[in-house]
């Protein structure tokens, strides 16, 4: 069964998909900060692809990601990236055995059947 954690596209939809909240503030991504994790994480994990195909995506959050993309902005993607590498690193660190690379576990969010956690408030902090 695989382990729970909060994927980058649920935290994006957090951000970026509250039109409603346009006044109210947003949080920033640090990308120097994702790049530079990305960059600690894949010479140990270059073999870890994406868990998400643009090829005909059917969960929302992984619609969101690859429109991103179509659309020239690669922050969600990067962000995904991030995810995945990491995503492995602590399956790795909280079973102490190494993971197949290039089959790795999935996590929960490509599974269907995941309700995403509720938004954050717009008045809430960052």
């Amino acid at each position: 069964m695989p382990l729970p954690r909060l994927a980058p596209a649920v935290v994006a939809a957090t951000l970026f998909l509250a039109p409603a909240a346009s006044a109210a503030q947003t949080c920033a991504v640090d990308m120097d900060a994702v790049n530079s994790r990305i960059a600690e994480l894949e010479p140990s994990y270059s073999m870890v692809l994406s868990d998400i195909s643009c090829d005909a995506p059917t969960i929302p959050a992984q619609q969101m990601m690859c429109d991103s993309v179509d659309l020239g902005d690669m922050v969600l993607w990067r962000m995904g990236r991030l995810d995945d590498l990491a995503w492995v690193h602590a399956v790795e660190n909280a079973t102490g055995s190494q993971v197949d690379q290039e089959n790795p576990p999935l996590d929960r969010i490509s599974s269907p059947r995941v309700t995403p956690a509720p938004m954050r408030p717009a008045s809430a902090p960052c």
